[in-house]
């Protein structure tokens, strides 16, 4: 038998076999099929591509094989998506994009990207012509009425998924529980023991960040042994938040010294800046600093030490964004709103509270602003 009628032959038969598992599933691996049939990879990868081709089967790289929707496939191929994202450069915001991208992708629809500047709100003249959904990643502290009347709008022509705000609103969401993952990351340093903590923002302060600053003052006033101050540096759109997660923390530290055992960060760039701002002064993690970062994030896990992070997970808040819209699309609901549970993700910056360095590192800072001031009366 020659090769092309072999592969044909494998290409029947896992059609057929294919076609047998629920959408979504996981098939065999290349290794397992060749073994099944006593043939060589390139046989293989032949059919395979004709599946894929079909859109019978898409395939993730180091993962495996998985079973398409292919009715849902057929029917909902090249949808025009719209997505507007804030144009500041957020790790969360970045990770988002790539898992809505991605996922389109593999449904055969086409996303077109608009990066929006929420000062200026200039996102609020966009079209929607053309187009079969839009998903927006609010850029905003908070919803104007201008903008509500917008999504309302933009409803009205097609279905409109506000991504990271929950609340009623006149269009489908999908929310991280961002106060809640506040209150979860507090929770946690407090079970450990700390109970003087920082919570530190320095990127800019959108919807997102301000329920997590929402959660964070709830427990504290919950908690009456729990001192909490939040350094906010202010960030604008555009600028650089490992610099300004770096500027605060240092400031902070010379004016009030090592003062807390705790620090809850807003992301993980804010979280590179202040670690390097602890380094300079010679306080480690978590030896003397434990450290929670918001969102769960692969790159948390190459920060030294690896970063104990808080949220859900950006894959599974991206599932619930397309099952919606896909829903939609075939009419199985008119509406969606959804919220991703967080959990605490333990990796190494987060030790039970060790309190004998704080005194010393304060005494130390005190004995250098008396010689300042000091040297200044004289």
């Amino acid at each position: 038998m020659n090769l092309t009628r072999k592969s044909d032959k494998i290409y029947t038969s896992l059609k057929a076999d294919i076609l047998s598992y629920p959408p979504g599933s996981k098939y065999f691996s290349i290794r397992k099929i060749m073994q099944r049939f006593s043939c060589g990879q390139r046989i293989i990868e032949n059919a395979l591509q004709q599946l894929e081709g079909e859109k019978l089967i898409y395939r993730e790289p180091c993962v495996g094989i998985f079973r398409s929707n292919t009715a849902d496939s057929e029917q909902n191929s090249g949808k025009r998506i719209k997505l507007i994202v804030p144009d500041w450069p957020s790790d969360v915001i970045s990770e988002r994009v790539r898992g809505i991208t991605a996922e389109s992708q593999k449904n055969g629809w086409i996303i077109q990207t608009h990066y929006c500047n929420a000062e200026n709100k200039d996102f609020m003249n966009q079209s929607v012509n053309g187009f079969h959904a839009m998903i927006f990643i609010n850029p905003l502290k908070r919803l104007d009425w201008d903008v509500v009347s917008a999504l309302a709008n933009w409803s009205k022509q097609i279905p409109v998924v506000l991504f990271g705000h929950s609340g009623d609103m006149p269009v489908n969401s999908v929310c991280s529980m961002d106060e809640f993952s506040a209150f979860l990351a507090m929770s946690y340093l407090y079970e450990k023991g700390h109970r003087s903590i920082i919570m530190i923002i320095s990127e800019p302060q959108n919807y997102t960040i301000t329920q997590r600053i929402q959660g964070a003052v709830n427990f504290a006033s919950l908690h009456r042994d729990v001192s909490m101050k939040i350094l906010n540096a202010h960030t604008s759109s555009g600028e650089f938040a490992i610099q300004k997660g770096y500027d605060k923390m240092m400031e902070y530290l010379k004016t009030e010294g090592h003062n807390f055992t705790a620090l809850y960060s807003d992301s993980h760039d804010s979280s590179l800046g202040v670690l390097r701002a602890l380094r300079e002064n010679n306080l480690q993690v978590p030896e003397d600093v434990s450290i929670i970062v918001n969102d769960i994030l692969p790159q948390g896990s190459f920060f030294t030490p690896p970063l104990t992070a808080v949220g859900s997970l950006v894959s599974a808040q991206v599932e619930k964004v397309m099952e919606g819209l896909m829903n939609i699309f075939n009419r199985k609901t008119n509406h969606f709103r959804y919220e991703v549970r967080p959990r605490i993700e333990v990796r190494e910056s987060v030790m039970p509270c060790k309190k004998t360095h704080i005194s010393n590192f304060t005494e130390k800072n005190s004995r250098k602003r008396e010689k300042k001031n000091t040297k200044t009366i004289i």
